[in-house]
This record gives C-alpha cells, sequence and structure tokens, in this order.
C-alpha cells in the first residue's frame, strides 16, 4: 500500500466535519479525502522523523584540515 504525507499543517472542512492535517502524519494515497485534495500532499515526507538531532563536530578528525583563516590583526589604539 503506498502512502503520502501532509505538506502543511491545516484544517480542512470536508463532508460537513473537519480534517486535520499535521506534516507528520501518514495518509493511505487510495483516502477519499487524499484523492479530493491532492495539493495537500506529497509521496516524500517534509520534515523526517529523526531518533535524535543533528549534531555538529566542533573538533577536527584525525588527518581532517580545516580551510579557515584568522581574522586579520589591527594594530594601534583601540577603537582606531
Amino acid at each position: 500500500m503506498a502512502y503520502v504525507f501532509p505538506t502543511c499543517v491545516a484544517v480542512v472542512r470536508w463532508e460537513g466535519g473537519r480534517v486535520h492535517l499535521n506534516t507528520d502524519q501518514q495518509w493511505p494515497a487510495d483516502d477519499p479525502f487524499v484523492k479530493a485534495h491532492p495539493a495537500l500532499f506529497a509521496e516524500d515526507p517534509q520534515s523526517p522523523q529523526r531518533t535524535a538531532p543533528v549534531v555538529e563536530r566542533a573538533t577536527q578528525a584525525p588527518g581532517e584540515r580545516r580551510q579557515t583563516r584568522k581574522p586579520a590583526r589591527k594594530d594601534g589604539p583601540a577603537g582606531e
């Protein structure tokens, strides 16, 4: 069975009621609401769920070269 994912967070009126959409939901592609509103859904999730947040590395790995330069030093009294 194929699934689609909402592309936005919304509340949509449909058949006398309200349908709540959230980007972390998964809907069957053959659902009548999905077929009636295909613009609200995509085949790929917009924000994939992660078990842990991405953490950037602050230190360089062994053998890694960082391509950064130190800012130019101003000589002279402060404020000039």
